[in-house]
């Protein structure tokens, strides 16, 4: 066998140099290259019995590393992993929608609270006796008292100025309760005159 060929069919080769003929045999194609080269001389022995072998076990090693089966019991904790993690981002998510409902519904229950004195004017005004004599204080002043009652229901407390049946100017003091109605609608559940 000094002509470098290999006989595969038998694993140990009868002449070994220096023990690499049997290594170099069990690569196959590769390693015939190999060793045709390095006994050839077309490239440098030292790279040739430095690079390629680390190369090749690299390789070798590489593709034979078993990969690591997960067990059932992990595949379950996983998956219950993940469900949490689902589960957690949905309620993130609807925290997050129920915030912006919320941050709606407050500022249109602040457009109520302003808007609830000027309404409750307008029905004061239909129960005085001279209803175009009536002067109100200013509706966001310390004269008038809006408290909330419920999502769109308030008690208003004032007074008003307006002239009686004699002609007199006199102040009324009054509470009325007005709830928001669909649309613009508002509608008047009381008014009380103290008179």
């Amino acid at each position: 066998m000094l002509n470098n060929e290999f006989d595969l069919s038998d694993p140990i080769q009868p002449e070994p140099i220096n023990g690499m003929k049997a290594v170099i045999a069990d690569f196959g194609g590769a390693a015939k290259w190999y060793w045709r080269t390095a006994t050839r001389g077309f490239v440098p022995a030292v790279l040739l019995l430095g690079v390629v072998p680390l190369f090749v076990t690299t390789v070798v090693l590489a593709s034979v590393t078993p990969q690591r089966v997960k067990t059932p019991h992990e595949i379950r904790l996983e998956a219950k992993a993940e469900a949490a993690s689902r589960v957690q981002e949905q309620a993130r998510a609807r925290a997050k929608a129920k915030q912006a409902v919320w941050k709606e519904e407050a500022k249109r229950e602040e457009e109520y609270k302003r808007l609830a004195p000027i309404m409750s004017q307008e029905f004061v005004t239909r129960r005085l006796k001279a209803p175009a004599t009536a002067q109100f204080p200013n509706s966001c002043g310390d004269e008038v008292l809006t408290t909330r009652l419920a999502y769109g229901k308030f008690m208003i407390a004032s007074h008003v100025d307006s002239q009686n049946s004699f002609g007199a100017l006199i102040r009324t003091k009054y509470i009325c309760i007005v709830r928001k109605s669909g649309g613009d609608q508002w509608l008047c559940e009381s008014v009380i005159l103290d008179e």
